[in-house]
């Protein structure tokens, strides 16, 4: 159930049987026999430092040992796996720089072990002080930065899921009380919602 005065939210991940909170495995651009222990040595993945990453490639394999899987969203990669029910959300979502391309889902044996699944990133993260009240927003100084307590997104803000590029920010998608109505009708397990208000609850300081 929402919480009636907050606007945006994120997700605590958590572990259940099909929902893992770590996603095993690689993705690469096809499979080949071994390739599960090869790295993602790919422009589209990983640049140099102030380089632009490629763009995705329309169709991936991801090569795994996660099995059952049951999940709509999980992190990993440097974005998230989603499945079909996700995108078709997602799809009507006001977003920005956000990439996907179809994943074939394999174990290291070449094997399909699930099927309706993506690789989702956002290609170019906002500041936070881009989105963020930061007037509003609660902080402490910590040893490698600002550890937030309380995050206030701006309310000019119209996107319905997007990341933020800092620090320990990075990788917790936020997601408008929209987005959220959208995903908990999907049933959808391995996760809790967390009110950005009280986002310290979700971050490992």
């Amino acid at each position: 159930m929402l919480e009636q005065n907050s606007k945006f939210y994120t997700l605590q991940f958590k572990e259940e049987n099909g929902y893992p909170i770590f996603l095993d495995g690689v993705i690469h651009e096809s499979f080949v026999p071994k390739i599960y222990d090869k790295g993602m040595v790919y422009d589209w993945y990983d640049t140099d430092y102030g380089e632009t990453t490629d763009d995705l490639p329309p169709k991936l394999v991801w090569i795994t040992k996660n099995k059952n899987l049951k999940f709509d969203i999980a992190r990993g990669f440097m974005g998230f796996v989603v499945s079909s029910r996700f995108i078709e959300i997602f799809e009507r979502w006001r977003v920005r720089d956000w990439e996907i391309s179809e994943l074939e889902v394999v174990n290291p044996k070449g094997e399909i072990v699930a099927s309706n699944y993506f690789y989702l990133r956002q290609k170019s993260e906002y500041l936070l002080k881009d989105v963020a009240d930061m007037e509003k927003s609660k902080y402490r100084k910590g040893k490698w930065g600002p550890e937030y307590t309380s995050l206030i997104i701006n309310k000019a803000i119209d996107l319905d899921f997007f990341l933020s590029s800092e620090g320990i920010l990075s990788g917790h998608p936020i997601l408008s009380a929209r987005a959220i109505s959208d995903l908990l009708k999907l049933n959808s397990k391995g996760f809790e919602v967390v009110p950005t208000e009280q986002i310290e609850s979700v971050l490992d300081y």
